[in-house]
């Protein structure tokens, strides 16, 4: 941790990036974490109560972004992805015809070679 994040601040954030998308699946806006895990994570480390979690540059927002994606083995959503989506469908197609049917295979596959969007709300069409 101490290679991708100095400062206190910093190891904070890519904390809370890092937990939160554990549990959630994708890297949420760091306003949408509830201060409650935010406090939680840095009593957890030891941390004094006024340390922040926040980005002081969008270039160190990515570069975290990528190092949770590395650590947890997910790749971002891109051509390929989009690729693995289409056949899921195709093959799932054969059998099934409910539209919400087919999307939860595409999810579903995509999940399983864990694929992820860069942000929580992009489409896989």
């Amino acid at each position: 941790m101490e290679s991708v994040a100095r400062g206190a601040s910093r190891r904070l954030t890519l904390l809370v990036l890092l937990k939160s998308f554990q549990h959630l699946g994708y890297l949420p806006p760091l306003d949408h974490v509830p201060e409650v895990i935010i406090t939680h994570l840095r009593t957890s480390l030891h941390l004094p109560a006024d340390t922040v979690c926040s980005y002081d540059s969008r270039r160190t927002m990515y570069r975290h972004h990528q190092a949770v994606r590395d650590f947890l083995g997910v790749n971002v959503f891109d051509h390929r992805a989009r690729r693995v989506a289409i056949s899921a469908v195709h093959q799932a197609a054969q059998t099934m015809d409910n539209p919400a049917d087919l999307i939860n295979v595409a999810i579903e596959e995509l999940v399983r070679q864990r694929w992820n969007s860069r942000h929580s709300a992009r489409s896989i069409a």
